[in-house]
């Protein structure tokens, strides 16, 4: 579309020279031979005027349309066409005023001359004006393209003068031409690289800067952690903060609570590997002293197991193999009577009486939960020799019954029965039954008239997964379904007693 409308506006230039140099030469033969009246030579000179000015208006509009890019009425190619069409009727009228007689004077050589000689001279002209107004207009495109373009970075100003360069290379005319303000845009993106680059360095400074900072709290953060948790395991306890960190912040300090509860939750779970293994090795070593081999389902077995079991075999071959002493050691005189009872707190004994009880008196070191919140970190020293009660049973007896020693009492039985805790008060009982899923069903039912019947008011303790197994157990009037958490606040209720930190 944009070659044919360049060919038609071509062809329209062209058509339009000869139609200048006709009325010229026209109009100079006309002049010099004389053959025409003064009507005549007036005629001539005024329609060649009207056409010359129809002329010059059409090439003025034209240009300025070109270099402004604005749009006139000679925009439009079909009045282009009529403007010429008219201007060179006016143009070519001197030709109808000639007298035939002397038609071959009037293709002299002087008059051809005349005839090629403008026809050159306007159109190299129009060209060289056109080709000037493109150049112009491509450098006013590239100015505004490159020089007043928003630039946010170093390498946007940098691929701009790679860019510039380039069109350098290319055009070397538009080069030329344009030479000392391409020097100037370039100098000016040049100028505002450089400034650029000395904010990016800045900035990188500011950065580095910041990171060190950073870097230096981080680990000012980090010692008061490690602080705070070697506190926290001192006392062992979260509910208190030293003295020196009342001005911390509350995120340094909430960090410092979710790692020791992290560290808990390890140490709980080494505990009880430790717990397992140590169960385990009596079982097995028990079972190569009695069989003096390994078991028929040793493939089958976890591979800590089958670990166990050649460590044992192997000792057993070098006759190093012994089941460990169940007699009890001696009891120094100060802890007789502490011996008495079977369950402890740690905090409850010093650090050489649980010594003492762990590795002389036959105790164990039990990690556990606090009934208060379910959380982990409470380390108990437990005696639980019997096979018929799991540990978890056992502490969470104990530890209910401890809420309020005065009114509570374990393994509390009538006719034959026993409630794992029961506790009395003003001549209430209330039993609490600790269910960890291994009751058979006519077990339960026969517990639940007992309880129905000897007690005021009684609740079974469960997980929460094992909550759906017994409710249907229960009744609204007596019975209830509780966690640990629920049934220490209970037993808190019933005793009139404020909650507690532990």
């Amino acid at each position: 579309m944009a070659k044919d409308e360049k060919t038609e506006n071509s062809t329209l230039e062209f058509l339009l020279v000869i139609f200048i140099a006709l009325g010229i030469v026209g109009y100079k033969f006309v002049q010099e031979k004389g053959i025409n009246t003064i009507i005549t030579q007036g005629i001539n000179v005024v329609s060649i005027i009207i056409g010359a000015c129809l002329i010059i208006l059409l090439i003025v509009f034209s240009i300025r349309d070109f270099a402004e890019q604005k749009k006139s009425i000679f925009s439009n190619n079909h009045i282009k066409i009529l403007t010429i069409i008219i201007s060179g009727i006016f143009m070519i009228i001197p030709f109808l005023n000639i007298d035939y007689i002397h038609i071959d004077k009037l293709f002299t050589v002087n008059n051809i001359c005349i005839l090629i000689l403008p026809i050159i001279v306007i159109q190299i002209s129009y060209y060289v004006i056109n080709d000037y107004l493109a150049k112009k207009r491509l450098f006013e495109e590239i100015s505004e393209t490159y020089e007043y373009k928003k630039y946010n970075a170093t390498h946007e100003v940098k691929s701009a003068i790679a860019e510039i360069e380039t069109i350098q290379q290319q055009d070397t005319h538009l080069e030329k031409l344009y030479h000392k303000k391409f020097i100037k845009i370039i100098s000016d993106l040049e100028l505002l690289r450089n400034n650029f680059m000395q904010e990016e360095c800045k900035e990188a400074v500011r950065l580095v800067a910041e990171y060190k900072i950073q870097t230096r709290n981080k680990s000012i953060e980090r010692d008061i952690i490690n602080r705070l948790i070697e506190y926290f395991k001192e006392r062992k306890t979260t509910k208190t903060i030293p003295e020196g960190a009342i001005n911390l912040h509350d995120e340094t300090i909430k960090k410092a609570i979710e790692e020791y509860e992290k560290y808990l939750a390890e140490e709980y779970h080494k505990m009880i590997k430790l717990e397992q293994e140590k169960d385990r090795w009596e079982d097995i070593v028990e079972f190569l002293l009695e069989y003096k081999g390994l078991p028929n389902d040793y493939q089958s077995l976890p591979q800590l197991e089958q670990e166990l079991y050649l460590k044992a075999y192997k000792l057993m071959k070098e006759h190093k193999l012994e089941k460990t002493s169940e007699e009890n050691p001696q009891v120094l005189e100060e802890d007789e009577e502490l011996v008495q009872k079977y369950f402890y707190t740690a905090s409850e004994l010093t650090a050489e009486q649980r010594h003492r009880f762990i590795h002389n008196y036959g105790y164990r070191l039990k990690p556990f939960i606090f009934v208060e919140d379910g959380k982990r970190g409470n380390n108990l020293i437990i005696k639980n020799d019997t096979r018929k009660e799991s540990d978890y049973h056992f502490c969470v007896k104990h530890l209910l019954a401890n809420v309020h020693k005065k009114n509570s009492y374990i393994e509390y039985d009538i006719e034959q029965l026993r409630t794992d805790i029961m506790i009395n008060v003003n001549g209430q009982l209330y039993a609490f039954e600790i269910e960890t899923g291994n009751n058979k069903a006519l077990q339960i039912e026969r517990k639940v008239l007992w309880l129905n019947k000897h007690f005021n008011q009684w609740y079974i303790v469960c997980s929460r997964d094992n909550k759906k197994r017994y409710k249907r157990y229960v009744s609204k009037k007596k019975g209830q379904i509780l966690t640990v958490t629920q049934a220490y606040n209970k037993i808190l209720e019933i005793n009139h007693l404020p909650g507690r930190a532990h």
